[in-house]
Order: structure tokens, then C-alpha cells, then sequence
């Protein structure tokens, strides 16, 4: 069962003191610690506040585990990754161990052989089972290394004998060499612990590196966060890039290092020619051999066994390859091949011998196959022959009933046909009836809605007159008076003045091309100009005194008193003429309003005399519906009794029906059987003819299949025994090809891996110095903010289990919604002490449900 919670329903409580019920960790304790650190709410709009920053908080919380969620990936690819290469070392370390392991058991054979001693102990060898797991077997790998050691001085003492008696060195040679190995094991250790402090300052440096690497990713997780970068200014964007390159190659460097500290063997492999040095004689099991000790004489004998050792290598690949062509031989000679034996004079005679005796058998197959098509043929041409008599008569009888089928459900649809057009005709005569009486009704409610629409035309009108008078035009409230005084719908003072203007104009138009004959005339040109030109400057000279005198009077005194004055008698005219539109505007309203209130008493009246109208009409309805469920009643009376004469009918039909199909049931089955009964002996002859047939072709498949197992059952012992030699053979060439190439595998790679380790400590450490100063570079362009990380602190805090401070919170008891870590609940209900630790409120076993963050 899916327990998560939505993001709503966790968001849905009352008030912000349930969320943080609901939110806080650890029970009333922890919650009123937290109370006390935070800010004090005395009044009811910092609840408000609180109210409205809970979802900014909630947000902040979620990034804040998300970026802790993504620390704790990339540290967990980084194990995983250091893992992985340590197991990949760990394998190559101890197949490399494997082979100087061999390598060394053969040198040390070689040496006992050229001794030839007897009485020397066996030198035990080292198995994967003394390679360490862990720190507490390192005591027996030890152990295992001191007897190998043991054993191996003792022989090598052996062998210092051995050459001694043949050619003694002298004791100032033997002196030179001590002191050249004391030279360079002094030098040795001077580098190795140069090396080690090298070492100790590149892990220091790396772990400086990996922790400004992971303060660097928080901060970059930090601004990647939406509700961090909504509530900080931005900040330089941080370079990861350039510093998890070098922390990886570090941790690289870091691995090897231990690596290369951990495969110390006894003895140095020469990664040249593939071949191992020995130990200079004097020197101990544990000293490295270097390639610059020794004399002339030494080189010599290092060259001379090199080239006897790879004459022998080319002499044990001849006889190796001699020995597998001897075993092919020898087990082609006692197990002959297919190819081999089809290839012998009596094989030949065999087959054919036996392509005789299958032509003769293939004869005789066809002579019967050919005599038992003839007989099929004939019983299939008679059964023929009853099945075409059989349908010819069924098909005849089927054709007859199909015709009185045909007629019956003709006569069907003809007294459908005739009810269906009873039944549209007296649809269309009600439909005819109700038409007439729906247009009535359409027409009165038609006038209805006509006064209604002249009833809203005339307050059109009057907004218009009251907009006008309001505006102080005269001509567009004469204009609309008008219009509203003739009842006039589509008046338009626009359309008005257009019309108005094209009249002017036409009458413009006609007047100068008067004027243009008249001044076609000279004398009369300039007359008719000058005058035209008079009687405008008059027309303009009494329009402006016909101002002067409305404002002044018809004698006015020129002063700043009259100007002022006459600014407010122009004032005052405005006014005036403004209230004398409005008075106008109320009258032709209020005659208006009359006229509506006429047209709506008409109206109110036309609506009593409909709605008396259709009480008339209900009454009628209801009369009719009265007389029609009468008239239901009776038909219904009519159809049941009709129905019940169709079912007696029907009935009877069925039954003779009925007796039909039994019959002709009875016909069927006599026919069938007696058509299986004719098929039956038919195919029980066939059947009788196939397993003749069949009989003696499995017969001979019998006797064929038996010649074929015994053919088959000698190859496969001879396959057997030649294949039981092989798997010998290829055992024990194998066996020996392993430990050759175990002996001759990469022993020679180890000095040179050691070489190349040095050299990449050095340019680890030279990287490692590098990414030091990137991190620091980074780290110091800009730092956590000592609030941020607080925060982050405490939100951790919150996910800690408040029980253990350990573990997360995973679980949560559905009783009291206090959640803690699965092994706290677990512990919980082992011990039977089924108590939360916070409130210490008892739960069950079922009340235990898991948390799912998303």
C-alpha cells in the first residue's frame, strides 16, 4: 500500500503552529528547544508572516536535502570507483604473484637440478590461500614467506658451494661488491624514504584537495538551488571541472603508491627479454638485485644462460609440437576415420552390393504404391457418385421451403407497412392541429417583445438628450428632440450632417460655376470678386460685434474690470445655456416616460389577457390528456387481447414447428447414419490398405534404422575412446602450457612496472601540487556563508534520527506522526518496549509505516 504523502495534504493545516507539529522531529522536547532559539511572535502579523514564509521554508528545506542527497552520490561513486581500481590491482597484484611464484619454483628447480642434491628439503610453495584478506592474516603470510626463505637460503648456500669449489673469487672482488651493495642499499633507502615523505605530502595534499573539492560542490549545488539564489545575491560561478581531474588522478596516484609499497618480492625480474635474474652470490633473499653489479665474468655467464635458455625454449616447442603429431597419429591408427574407411576395397563391394538391393526394393515399392492408387480411386469415384444424388434431392427440398419462408415474411412486412402509415397519418394530423395553434402564440409574444423593444428605444433617446445636454451642444440636442418627438429608431446625427454636407456642398458646387459664367464676362469679374469679398467681411464683422454686444451690451468700456467680468459672463452664457438644455432635456424625458408608461399598461395588459389565454389553454391540455388516457386505456384493452390471440396463435405455430423440426431431426440423424456408415467402410478400407502400406514401410524403416544404430553405436565408441585420448592429451599439454606460460608471463614487466611507479608518484605529486593550488585558487574566490552552513546543520539535524543521532529518518508511527530510523523501530519492537520515545504514546507492529521523500 502506496503511505506517501502529497505535497498538498502536508501543506493543508490550520495554521503555521501545525505544520511545525507536523515537521518537527523528536516530539515536544526538541520542538520547544527549537522555539526558544527562534525569533519571538508576540503579535498576530508575525504569525502571518510565518504563515507565508512556511512553503519559502519548506522549499529550502527540500533543496537542502536534495544538495546533502548529491554529496553523498558523488561520495559513493568516488568509493565505488577506488573499489572497483583496487580490485582490479588486487587481481593484477596476485596473478603477478602467481607468476613470479612459478618463475621462481623453476629457477629454484633449475638450481637443484645443476646441484644435484638429494638430501635438500622441498621449498614450500606460497598459494592464494596465504594472500592476506585483511590484517589478521598477515601473520601467516609471514610465516609462509620465512620457511620459503629458509628454504631458499639453505639452497642457494648449497649452490654458493658448488661454485666456489669450481672457481673461488677473490677476496678483494668479493669486498668491492659488498661495499657497491652497501653503497646502493644505503642510496636505496635514502630515495625510499624520500619517496615516503613525498608520499605522506601528497595524501596530505589530497586530502586538502578532496575537502576544498567537496566545500566547492556544495557551493555549486548551493547556487544551482532556486530558493537560495532567489534570497542571496549571485556569485561567481565555481570550476569544478578543474579541480575533480586532479583530485582523480591523486586518488590514482595515491593507489599505486600503496600498491607498489605492498609487492615487495625477494627477487627483481628483468622486463627486457621476459627472462629473471638471480641474486648476486653473497647477497640476501630480501636485497634487489641491480642491473649494475657484477664484474665482466658475471655478464658473460648472464649471456651464455640466456642464449642455452631460449635454445632450450626452441628445443621444448619442437618436442611439443613432435609430441602432439605423435598422439594425432596414434589415435588416427586406432580409431580410423569415416573418410578413412569409406575409402577400403570391402566398403566398396559393400555399397554395391546394397545399391542392388534398394533398387530392387524401390521396384516393388511402386508396383504397390500403383495398385493401391487404382482401389482408391475407385471407392472415392463411388462415393462420388451417392454424395451428388444425396444434394441433389436436399437442395430441391431446401428450395421449396425457402419460397414458403420468402412468402411468409412478405406478408409480414406488407401488414407492418400498413400500420406504420396508420400510425404517420395520425402523427401528422395532431402535428397539422398544434402548428396552427404554435403560431398564435409565436405572434402575440412577437407584439409582446415589440413594445418592449419601442419601450427601450425611447430611454435610448433619453440618454442620448441627457449625454447632449450634459455636453452643452444645442445643435445635437435639437437634433435628437426631435427624433425622440417623432419616434424615429434608426436617427443618426452623423448620417444627419453627412447629408447636410453634401446638400452645402452641392449647392457650392452650383454657385461658383455661376460665378465662373458670370466672371467669363471682364467688367463683371472684378465687380462680383469685390462684392463677394465685401459681404464676407461684413457677414465676419457682425458675427464678432453680435458676440461682443451678447457679453458686453451695445456700448462696452475697455478696461481689465470688463475683461474679467466678461470672462465670467461668457462663464455665466455657458452655463445658462447648459441648464436651459437640461430643463429642455427633463421635458421631453418626462413626456417620454409618459409615453412609456402608456405603452407598458398596454403591454401589461396584452401579458394578462396571454396568461388568461393559456390557463384556457391549460384547461383544454388537460381535458384532452383526460380523453386520451381513456382512449389509451381502451386501446391498450384491445392490444392485450390482441396480443394474447397473437400468442395462442404463435403458440400453435410453435408446436407444429416444433413436430417439423423433430421430424425432420429424425430424417437427418437415419441420413447421417447412414452416410457415417457407408464413410465408416469406406475409410475402415482405406485404414486397412494404410496400415498394410504403413506395416511394411516401418518394417523396413525398422530394419534400417537398427543397421544405422549399430553403425551409429561402433562410431560412437570409437569417437568415444579417440576422444577420451584427446581430452588425455589436450589435459596434459594444457597443464604444461599453463605452467610455461605462467613461468614466462609478465615477471619482466614487474621491474619495469616499478620503474614506472616511481615515475608516476613523481608527476602524481607534481599534479597533486597543482590541483592543490587550483583548490586553493578556488576555495579562496569565495566561501560558505557561516549562516548557510548553520542552516544546512540544523536541516541535517532535523534528518537525523533523534533517538541515535546516526541514522536517517526512514520510518514513522501513523499514531503520533513521529518518525525515526528503521533499526530504532526494529529495536523498539524487539525488546517489546512498543513506546515512542518521544511522547511515550504505545503503537503496534502496523502503526510502523515507511517515509518516502519526493
Amino acid at each position: 500500500m502506496d503511505r506517501k504523502r502529497s505535497y498538498s495534504e502536508v501543506n493543508s493545516g490550520t495554521s503555521s503552529e501545525d505544520r511545525k507539529k507536523r515537521t518537527a522531529p523528536g516530539g515536544p522536547d526538541i520542538k520547544a528547544s527549537r522555539m526558544k532559539n527562534a525569533r519571538p511572535s508576540v503579535e498576530d502579523e508575525e504569525d502571518e508572516d510565518a504563515d507565508s514564509l512556511t512553503p519559502i521554508i519548506e522549499t529550502f528545506r527540500k533543496e537542502a536535502i536534495y544538495r546533502q542527497m548529491l554529496e553523498y552520490k558523488r561520495a559513493h561513486n568516488r568509493s565505488l570507483a577506488r573499489v572497483g581500481e583496487l580490485e582490479k590491482r588486487k587481481h593484477a597484484l596476485e596473478a603477478g604473484l602467481e607468476g613470479v611464484e612459478v618463475c621462481w619454483s623453476v629457477l629454484l628447480e633449475s638450481i637443484r637440478g645443476l646441484i644435484g642434491s638429494k638430501d635438500l628439503p622441498d621449498v614450500p610453495p606460497i598459494t592464494s590461500s596465504h594472500y592476506p584478506r585483511d590484517e589478521s592474516d598477515l601473520p601467516e603470510l609471514s610465516a609462509a614467506v620465512d620457511k620459503r626463505s629458509q628454504s631458499t637460503k639453505d639452497l642457494l648456500i648449497k649452490f654458493v658451494e658448488l661454485a666456489e669449489r669450481g672457481a673461488r673469487a677473490s677476496s678483494d672482488e668479493i669486498r668491492q661488491r659488498s661495499k657497491a651493495d652497501e653503497k646502493n642499499s644505503a642510496t636505496l633507502r635514502s630515495s625510499i624514504k624520500l619517496l615516503q615523505s613525498q608520499l605522506d605530502l601528497a595524501k596530505e595534499y589530497q586530502e586538502k584537495t578532496l575537502a576544498d573539492l567537496l566545500k566547492a560542490e556544495k557551493k555549486y549545488d548551493r547556487l544551482r538551488c532556486q530558493s537560495v539564489n532567489g534570497q542571496q545575491p549571485p556569485q561567481p560561478e565555481v570550476n569544478t571541472t578543474a579541480v575533480v581531474p586532479s583530485t582523480q588522478s591523486e586518488s590514482n596516484s595515491d593507489v599505486h603508491m600503496n600498491d607498489s609499497a605492498a609487492v615487495a618480492s625477494p627477487g627483481i625480474v628483468n622486463g627486457s627479454d621476459g627472462k629473471m635474474e638471480g641474486t648476486p652470490v653473497g647477497s640476501t633473499a630480501s636485497t634487489p638485485a641491480h642491473p649494475a653489479l657484477g664484474g665482466g665474468s658475471e655478464a658473460e655467464d648472464r649471456f651464455l644462460a640466456e642464449s642455452r635458455l631460449k635454445e632450450v625454449n626452441r628445443l621444448r616447442d619442437d618436442r611439443r609440437r613432435l609430441e602432439i603429431q605423435v598422439d594425432i597419429l596414434r589415435s588416427e591408427a586406432e580409431h580410423p576415420s569415416e573418410s578413412v574407411i569409406a575409402g577400403s576395397g570391402l566398403f566398396k563391394q559393400l555399397l554395391v552390393q546394397v545399391a542392388t538391393f534398394k533398387t530392387e526394393a524401390a521396384e516393388a515399392k511402386n508396383l504397390f504404391e500403383k495398385l493401391t492408387t487404382e482401389a482408391d480411386a475407385l471407392r472415392d469415384n463411388r462415393k462420388t457418385f451417392e454424395d451428388t444424388a444425396l444434394d441433389a434431392s436436399s437442395a430441391e427440398v431446401d428450395l421449396l421451403r425457402n419460397q414458403l419462408g420468402k412468402r411468409e415474411s412478405d406478408l409480414a412486412r406488407l401488414r407492418n407497412q400498413r400500420d406504420e402509415c396508420q400510425a404517420e397519418l395520425h402523427e401528422k394530423k395532431t402535428l397539422e392541429n398544434t402548428r396552427f395553434r404554435y403560431t398564435e402564440e409565436v405572434m402575440n409574444l412577437v407584439n409582446t417583445k415589440q413594445e418592449r423593444i419601442l419601450t427601450l428605444v425611447s430611454e435610448v433617446g433619453r440618454l442620448k438628450l441627457k449625454l447632449a445636454a450634459n455636453a452643452g451642444s444645442e445643435e445635437i440636442f435639437q437634433f435628437l428632440l426631435q427624433h425622440l418627438e417623432e419616434e424615429s429608431i434608426e436617427a443618426s446625427y452623423v448620417k444627419d450632417l453627412e447629408t447636410k454636407f453634401l446638400t452645402t456642398e452641392n449647392k457650392m458646387n452650383a454657385l461658383s460655376q455661376q460665378l465662373v459664367q458670370i466672371g467669363s464676362k471682364p467688367d463683371l469679374k472684378t465687380l462680383l470678386a469685390s462684392e463677394s469679398k465685401a459681404r464676407q467681411d461684413l457677414a465676419e464683422a457682425e458675427r464678432r460685434l453680435e458676440a461682443f454686444e451678447k457679453v458686453l451690451g451695445p456700448d462696452p468700456s475697455v478696461g481689465k474690470d470688463i475683461k474679467l467680468l466678461t470672462i465670467r459672463l461668457e462663464e455665466k452664457a455657458k452655463e445658462l445655456k447648459m441648464f436651459d438644455l437640461k430643463a429642455k432635456e427633463n421635458e421631453a424625458a418626462m413626456d417620454a416616460l409618459y409615453s412609456e408608461v402608456e405603452r407598458l399598461s398596454k403591454a401589461w395588459e396584452e401579458a394578462e389577457a396571454l396568461a388568461a389565454s393559456k390557463m384556457l389553454n391549460l384547461k383544454d391540455i388537460e381535458d384532452r390528456l383526460f380523453k386520451v388516457s381513456t382512449e389509451k386505456a381502451k386501446a391498450d384493452n384491445k392490444y392485450f387481447a390482441a396480443m394474447r390471440a397473437k400468442e395462442a396463435v404463435e403458440s400453435e405455430k410453435k408446436m407444429t414447428l416444433r413436430n417439423l423440426e423433430k421430424q425432420a431431426k429424425v430424417l437427418e440423424k437415419l441420413t447421417e447414419s447412414e452416410n457415417g456408415l457407408s464413410a465408416m467402410l469406406a475409410s475402415r478400407e482405406k485404414e486397412a490398405t494404410m496400415l498394410r502400406t504403413n506395416v511394411k514401410a516401418f518394417q523396413e524403416r525398422v530394419n534400417k534404422l537398427q543397421g544405422e544404430v549399430a553403425e551409429s553405436k561402433a562410431l560412437l565408441e570409437s569417437e568415444k575412446g579417440r576422444s577420451a585420448e584427446l581430452n588425455k592429451a589436450l589435459t596434459t599439454r594444457i597443464t604444461i602450457a599453463e605452467k610455461e606460460r605462467a613461468s614466462h608471463m609478465s615477471t619482466g614487466e614487474e621491474l619495469a612496472r616499478l620503474k614506472r611507479e616511481i615515475e608516476r608518484k613523481e608527476a602524481a605529486l607534481e599534479k597533486s601540487e597543482k590541483a592543490l593550488g587550483k583548490a586553493k585558487s578556488v576555495v579562496s574566490s569565495g566561501g560558505l556563508d557561516s549562516s548557510l552552513q548553520e542552516e544546512r546543520n540544523n536541516l541535517y539535524s532535523i534528518l537525523r534520527c533523534s533517538t541515535c543521532q546516526l541514522r536517517m529518518r526512514s520510518h514513522c508511527l501513523t499514531k503520533c506522526m513521529h518518525t525515526f530510523c528503521k533499526d530504532c523501530v526494529d529495536a523498539r519492537i524487539q525488546t517489546r518496549q512498543r513506546k515512542c520515545p518521544a511522547c511515550n504514546l504505545p503503537f503496534a507492529v502496523s502503526d510502523v509505516q515507511q517515509v518516502y521523500f519526493q
